[in-house]
């Protein structure tokens, strides 16, 4: 019911939910076609290869419109990582970007979740997320900075043998520089967008999404 909300062209549809006649909950969605972002990140690294600036702009811009919508909703999607978002192939057409997978989303109105509990996937969660704290928009623009990251580096930037070390990384560790770790060629701009996106504190990213979509169009504009 809640993703049924939601409208924007980049977030799956949600057409019906209800009961079947055995009593068994059922939801009815848009059906797509093609690969999610974790597997393309897998097919392109086993050829040692990664998402230029242009491709992974992209693909990140729809993602925060999607976003934006939920945000105004009083949604935080809370799972936001490459597995969630879907490339989906339409004969003739550009590919389209499609967000997933509202499974753990906060309602800010509802306890649909317990605010207090840190439910998410450690490579992705933001710091406040992994201390379990009240969370915003804003934690899930730090996930999108980390599928920026894992997009042109072919790794995301923290991560380790246990989900309780890589959540502290989360919380604890200085960004890993992009551009060492890069397997693409970087504007400076693009760079210093990434930067503000994994921001240990939320005030230190970009307010909102419609914000940070803005700048990362402007990137675009100019891309590599």
């Amino acid at each position: 019911k809640v993703l049924a909300r939601l409208r924007h062209p980049t977030t799956v549809r949600v057409f019906d939910v209800g009961y079947t006649q055995n009593g068994d909950l059922y939801i009815a969605m848009e059906l797509l076609r093609g690969p999610n972002l974790e597997q393309v990140f897998a097919e392109m690294g086993s050829r040692g290869v990664a998402m230029s600036e242009a491709q992974t702009l992209d693909v990140v811009i729809p993602v925060l419109g999607a976003l934006g919508e939920a945000h105004r909703l009083g949604l935080v999607h809370r799972d936001m990582k490459p597995a969630n978002i879907a490339l989906v192939q339409v004969p003739d057409e550009p590919v389209l970007v499609k967000v997933l997978d509202f499974g753990v989303v906060r309602t800010a109105d509802s306890s649909l979740t317990r605010n207090q509990t840190a439910l998410g996937t450690p490579a992705y969660m933001s710091p406040e997320q992994c201390r379990s704290a009240t969370l915003d928009g804003r934690s899930d623009l730090y996930a999108v900075g980390c599928i920026m990251y894992e997009a042109v580096c072919g790794i995301s930037p923290f991560h380790a043998r246990s989900p309780v070390k890589t959540m502290f990384q989360q919380m604890e560790a200085p960004i890993p520089d992009l551009r060492l770790n890069s397997k693409v060629k970087n504007s400076p701009t693009f760079v210093a967008a990434v930067a503000k996106a994994l921001a240990k504190t939320p005030d230190a990213r970009h307010s909102d999404a419609p914000s940070m979509r803005r700048v990362l169009q402007t990137i675009r504009a100019e891309a590599w």
